[in-house]
């Protein structure tokens, strides 16, 4: 199993790839920019952040926008 078909079973978004750069820059995205959303477990709020594949994990960071909190780098 691929962290992307793990990432399924928790909450998350999916995003687009201008929003996907700017997560991977560790900036703030818009949660309301997400192309999909999806409810599933949350853990300590981290919401699984994909775009191509799976980025990392970010937390509502308040004023919808998601943090990044861990990132995931390309391999």
């Amino acid at each position: 199993m691929n962290l992307s078909e793990l990432a399924k079973n928790f909450t998350g978004i999916k995003v687009g790839s201008r929003d996907e750069k700017s997560f991977m820059n560790g900036m703030s995205i818009l949660l309301r920019n997400a192309e999909e959303f999806h409810r599933g477990v949350t853990v300590k709020n981290f919401i699984c952040v994909e775009g191509e594949k799976f980025l990392g994990f970010g937390t509502y960071a308040g004023y919808d926008y998601i943090k990044p909190e861990v990132i995931v780098p390309k391999v």
